[in-house]
């Protein structure tokens, strides 16, 4: 596999063929090691570092494990057994750029074994040095997923050798991460060697194998050279044992056995780390997310159906379905990049004071936005519209190798989630690669907390993994503190310092010159069920105001024609009608123009908070409205803004009546009143000021997660 033949290297263009011989190669591999009876052994300072032991300080130990790269095929053996003792280890290997670099980074996926392309040094070629093929980018991620506690595995020779031959590559690492090089060897028997420039060793199955890992050796930061010597001594000493039968010669090395943490003993029968098991939180958070990966990775053939199912509903864009897959055809922009999620609408509104603070902080940085609907996307693209630094794509779904396939893609510096985007494999892709990542604006409501609650250690364990928490409010803070260990910060609601919604003036004039002298309100944001009870409402208001004009908003304009057939007569803007000279409603079926609306209309009740409302609600975003000077309602199912809706009603900027004709009595008053509607959008005006510096601030924090270097523990 080190230097595919030619024959292999024209089968392998196809996509189809390579998944193919992957798999096959990957199958054999795991029948062959399985099958064999493996005895591991450790010198006792370095299987602590080898099975994430925590260290007196609270961090977690780790190492660069070197071998040659004949012995590449055992590798997961040792993986085995680390991860038998300590379930939450990464492990990542350097492999090259090359086409074989890529099969065998295929290959070991199977076993989450991630590997990261690059030369691991500069090589010399006619006394000049050659290009670094992805070295230093793969240097700092490696560096990155050390600091954080994960393993890195390095063979000294690779990947076009000379063979037993050190490169400078695992030097250099050990050196700058400051952790130690664990050497480790591996042989089974019966074998057979490729005829590739290192020898490479495929074990057969039903054989017996060995592993040994040697003491571990500390490479000063500082002359570091000096220590390739006791490096390669260590690995042939290593290499000499293993032609030795296994014996009582050294008692004081641990024997490792694949059960579990109990059974790695030394040879005197006495465990030999009673300290690594992890707690049952831990435990449990770790097979929650295991399970998750089967079971997704099961479902990716019924969810590639759903996706055509909403391609017909209008819930899809056909031509970008790759993308939810985490196929993407185009080249990844050079430089430093920021990953931003946002799931909808609301959550991408979320976004944008944060996306125009990180572009005035750090011109030219680019930023990869993502979302999850076909209207957040739309919003972005039009907002963002002939800007290069800004880029949409659709985020994958939650199945590990879609994930990893659009992280190995885009490979981002830093990313940064908004509100509830909490996803397994998601979280546990960026943890594996080192990519800090931020939950900002996190919001959690009270079913929320209470599913996750029930979720155990899962929930744990992906808050556990972000490098920093920013709730959206005291109330959220709570739950999630809840939930996770992690500090929570409460800097504000980054929905407040969100510029107010663009406005197209001159159909501004035109709308308030068709619309002026007429009483008229606004149900903004609706959803299924809640359309009924606005014409109720519509019914009943003409009464008190015969001209009385109802401007409908959906939430998904795709629903506009059913919404209209529900409510006909009605005229609709999506089709270029006006509003109706008579009492009416006005269905506007359109999107983004909610600035347009709030500034014509200055009587709101927001949607998916009705009592009427079909499905779980949660209501919208108040802010944007009571910034443009509107008097506004909710409907009292507002789980998704209860402390924010709580402080507005009593500081009697927003209504909340608790049923449809409590919400009638509201609008008859604000109709009726306009003394009484200016004062309450006085006092909503008031109430919803921008923080100083909530955007900025939360900038500065992401941009700074690209110097860390590291994950924070």
């Amino acid at each position: 596999m080190s230097r595919t033949p030619d024959f292999l290297k024209r089968t392998l263009r196809s996509d189809a063929a390579r998944a193919l011989f992957t798999r096959t190669v990957g199958a054999y591999l795991g029948l062959a090691l399985r099958t064999t009876r493996w005895r591991v052994e450790a010198h006792p300072e370095a299987w602590p570092l080898l099975t994430g032991a925590t260290s007196p300080g609270g961090r977690r130990q780790t190492a660069v494990v070197a071998f040659w790269h004949e012995q590449l095929p055992l590798l997961p053996v040792l993986w085995w057994h680390a991860r038998a003792v300590e379930p939450t280890l990464t492990l990542h290997v350097l492999i090259s750029r090359h086409r074989d670099g890529r099969l065998i980074a295929d290959i070991v996926r199977r076993w989450n074994i991630l590997a990261i392309a690059g030369s691991s040094h500069r090589r010399e070629k006619d006394g000049n040095a050659a290009r670094d093929k992805g070295g230093g980018a793969a240097f700092r991620t490696l560096l990155g997923l050390l600091r954080g506690g994960g393993l890195v595995a390095i063979t000294p020779d690779g990947p076009r050798g000379p063979r037993r031959e050190l490169q400078d590559g695992v030097l250099r690492m050990a050196a700058l991460s400051g952790v130690p090089v664990v050497p480790v060897a591996a042989r089974s028997s019966p074998s057979w060697n490729t005829a590739s420039w290192d020898r490479m060793r495929l074990p057969l199955p039903f054989g017996r194998g060995r592993l040994l890992c040697g003491a571990p050796m500390t490479v000063p930061r500082h002359g570091w050279e000096e220590a390739a010597g006791p490096l390669t001594r260590a690995l042939e000493a290593l290499g000499d044992r293993l032609g030795v039968p296994p014996g009582p010669a050294d008692p004081t090395w641990i024997t490792a056995k694949r059960a579990g943490p109990d059974s790695v003993t030394t040879a005197g029968g006495q465990p030999a780390r009673p300290d690594t098991t992890m707690d049952a939180r831990a435990r449990q958070g770790a097979l929650a997310e295991r399970s998750w990966s089967v079971l997704a990775s099961l479902a990716a053939p019924a969810l590639l159906l759903l996706m055509r199912r909403r391609v017909r509903r209008g819930k899809e864009i056909a031509t970008r379905l790759p993308e939810r897959r985490g196929q993407d055809a185009g080249p990844r922009p050079p430089g430093r990049l920021i990953w931003l999620h946002a799931a909808s609408v609301g959550e991408s509104m979320s976004l944008l004071p944060l996306i125009d603070a990180l572009r005035r902080q750090r011109p030219g940085t680019e930023l990869l936005v993502t979302t999850a609907t076909v209207n957040a996307a739309r919003l972005i693209e039009k907002r963002f519209a002939g800007q290069h630094d800004v880029r949409h794509r659709f985020a994958p779904l939650d199945v590990p190798r879609w994930i990893d396939r659009f992280l190995d893609r885009w490979r981002p510096d830093a990313a940064a989630l908004v509100e509830s985007e909490l996803w397994p494999a998601m979280l546990a892709g960026c943890r594996q690669r080192g990519i800090p990542v931020a939950l900002l604006n996190a919001r959690l409501s009270d079913r929320s907390y209470r599913r996750w609650r029930k979720a155990g250690g899962l929930a744990a364990r992906m808050l556990d993994g972000f490098d920093w928490i920013a709730a959206r409010s005291a109330e959220d803070a709570a739950r999630l503190r809840g939930l996770t260990s992690r500090p929570v910060e409460v800097p504000g609601d980054l929905k407040l310092a969100a510029a107010p919604l663009p406005v197209d003036e001159a159909e501004r004039a035109r709308l308030s010159a068709l619309l002026a002298g007429r009483p008229v309100w606004l149900a903004a944001s609706t959803h299924p069920g809640e359309e009924a009870a606005v014409r109720r409402l519509h019914d009943r208001l003409l009464s008190r105001h015969p001209a009385l004009l109802t401007v409908l908003v959906p939430r998904h304009p795709e629903r506009g024609a059913a919404i209209a057939a529900e409510l006909a007569p009605v005229r609709r803007r999506s089709l270029g009608e006006d509003p109706p000279p008579e009492p009416g409603i006005w269905l506007c079926d359109t999107l983004d123009e909610l600035g347009l609306f709030f500034r014509l209309v200055p009587v709101v009740v927001l949607g998916n908070s009705l009592t009427a409302a079909a499905g779980p609600a949660g209501g919208h975003n108040p802010f944007e409205p009571l910034r443009l000077g509107c008097a506004v309602a909710s409907g009292p199912r507002l789980q998704n803004f209860r402390d924010a809706a709580r402080e507005l009603r009593e500081a009697g900027a927003l209504a909340i009546p608790p049923d449809e004709d409590a919400l009638f009595d509201w609008l008859c008053s604000m109709l009726g009143d306009p003394a009484a509607r200016r004062a309450m959008a006085e006092r909503g005006a008031k109430a919803t000021a921008v923080p100083p510096g909530l955007a900025d601030g939360l900038a500065s924090r992401v941009l700074g997660m690209m110097t860390q270097g590291a994950r924070r523990d």
